[in-house]
């Protein structure tokens, strides 16, 4: 009996390491689409990359990271394309769960690959940590994105899988 519980301690602390210092990953997902400059609802896909660092003073709970964001949507036949940048602040509330807030600057084309407008943007997502590994962890997420442009906002619901990195400022154990 001594033995099993040792076991669960020895794998539960493997799980679940420490996550201070750089941190980086991406996801890529599909999702709704809604924009005031075409009428109804679009369909986007969605990749998405960032790069931070979690507070080691914090347990990993808690840092900031810098995120960008592609998406292509199409309304009825015609194709959109928009990116965000982003400044923003994850926290893990618990161990495995991931909610993250941002804002920064949003530019969109058409399908003329013209330059329509740019503004600001916003972003919150919620991460659910799937499995995770030494220094890495497989999510589901959810992402919520907008901006605003002269012409009307613009907004997308993504769910999508994405893969975290940790620690990557200090050398594997």
């Amino acid at each position: 009996m001594a033995t099993l519980a040792v076991a669960a301690t020895a794998t539960a602390a493997h799980a679940d390491q420490r996550r201070g210092g750089m941190t980086g990953g991406g996801m890529a997902g599909a999702g709704p689409a809604t924009s005031e400059r075409f009428t109804g609802t679009g369909v986007g896909f969605t990749l998405a990359g960032h790069l931070g660092w979690l507070a080691a003073a914090t347990d990993g709970r808690f840092g900031a990271e810098a995120q960008l964001i592609g998406n292509q949507t199409w309304y009825g036949g015609r194709a959109h394309v928009d990116g965000v940048l982003l400044g923003a602040l994850r926290a893990y509330p618990i161990p495995r769960l991931a909610i993250t807030f941002g804002l920064g600057v949003t530019a969109a084309e058409n399908e003329t690959d013209s330059f329509v407008a740019g503004g600001a943007a916003f972003a919150a997502s919620v991460a659910i940590e799937l499995k995770r590994w030494r220094r890495s962890a497989l999510s589901v997420q959810l992402l919520g994105y907008g901006g605003r442009f002269d012409d009307g906002d613009a907004g997308h619901l993504i769910i999508g899988v994405g893969i975290d990195a940790f620690g990557l400022s200090t050398p594997p154990r």
